[in-house]
């Protein structure tokens, strides 16, 4: 895989190095790198990067979430989720993928972030053949590998907060779109999107469960929706099923060391313009 072009970083820093063979390469010290991106998927993600001929080329890395809406991150404190480890398919079973995610873990406990994950096997737009080359693990040998690695299941105790913590937020944000006044019980007008740092959006979240539920079923009425209960039902329904599988790292684990190396940091760049080729 090549690196990463400098327009989609803004910063790295190295964190780690190993060695591993890199196929054709042979044994080669990985150097491990924090990266702040833009323009991609992850805000923050760890790069594993070697210059075997002069030229730095990306073995895997992994990615993360901090702060998705929707996801579990909302609702664990000081949480972020690591959301794909990817190693090139020509470094396969040399144990790369195990050391980012071991490097991961260190880098979650250092920064003071509790790090989770929902494995789940990526790629269902591929075709077969393609999807076996680039992510050959099911989804319950993903779950076997994370588990080996220093993860854990959710407490039954830990799911049903965890699941009633996603449910506080995602009623709070549709009863405060939808104009809601917990003080006149009332509802105005539609905004466009939720502002947790405005008073009325606290005042909603500082309400009981059941009673949002139940604004939210008046809310649902007013709007002439067929069956209201069930559309209410359904948000904890989705609920449940976002912390279905969810793993989340263990405390006990012994982990990388991290050195402290110098930040690089990216002046801001534009991607490319896309340029489309018209055939007639």
């Amino acid at each position: 895989m090549n690196y990463l072009p400098d327009y989609t970083l803004e910063s790295t820093q190295p964190i780690f190095t190993s060695s591993h063979s890199l196929g054709e390469f042979g044994k080669q010290e990985i150097i491990f790198e924090l990266a702040s991106c833009r323009y991609i998927d992850f805000p923050l993600a760890i790069l594993a990067t070697a210059i075997p001929e002069k030229e730095k080329i990306m073995a895997g890395w992994v990615g993360f979430y901090t702060n998705h809406p929707a996801r579990l991150a909302t609702a664990i404190p000081n949480s972020m989720e690591l959301r794909e480890t990817k190693v090139d398919p020509a470094f396969f079973r040399n144990g790369l993928g195990s050391t980012l995610v071991q490097v991961a873990l260190a880098v979650a406990r250092d920064i003071g972030k509790v790090l989770y994950l929902k494995p789940e096997r990526p790629g269902d737009g591929l075709g077969q053949k393609l999807r076996d080359e680039n992510f050959p693990l099911s989804t319950e040998l993903l779950r076997d590998f994370y588990l080996a690695l220093g993860f854990r299941n959710l407490t039954d105790c830990e799911r049903t907060s965890f699941t009633e913590c996603l449910l506080e937020r995602e009623l709070t944000g549709e009863l405060y779109t939808g104009g809601f006044n917990p003080r006149t019980n009332r509802f105005g007008k539609f905004v466009s999107y939720a502002d947790p740092a405005n008073p009325r959006y606290k005042a909603i979240f500082a309400l009981s469960l059941t009673a949002k539920r139940e604004a939210l079923e008046r809310f649902f009425e007013m709007k002439e929706y067929s069956n209201p209960h069930s559309l209410v039902a359904q948000r904890t329904t989705c609920a449940k099923q976002r912390t279905s599988g969810v793993l989340i790292a263990r405390t006990d684990l012994e982990l990388p060391k991290l050195m402290r190396g110098l930040v690089k940091t990216y002046t801001k760049q534009k991607p490319p313009p896309v340029t489309v080729q018209c055939h007639i």
